[in-house]
């Protein structure tokens, strides 16, 4: 395997969390994170939204009236 920049690994941080790496890869990825404060942040950044928007899945809250109306006069001129 080349060489690797954080941005290269950042760029798989979605692979690595749904588990689509292959094994020799996550290795090096691991390896890779015990030296980089800074990809670890990124991959807790990462898996925190993931479960965050699970989350507002699961229990949406219904918008403010106010808030509402102005959505959907702004998305019925956009149509135009």
């Amino acid at each position: 395997m080349t060489e690797m920049t954080c941005d290269d690994w950042q760029e798989l941080l979605g692979d690595l969390v749904a588990g689509e790496l292959a094994g020799d890869v996550v290795v090096v990825f691991e390896h890779h994170l015990c030296g980089c404060p800074p990809c670890v942040t990124k991959l807790e950044l990462y898996r925190a939204t993931i479960s965050l928007s699970r989350c507002l899945h699961c229990h949406p809250e219904p918008l403010p009236p106010a808030f509402a109306a102005k959505l959907r006069r702004v998305l019925l001129s956009a149509d135009g």
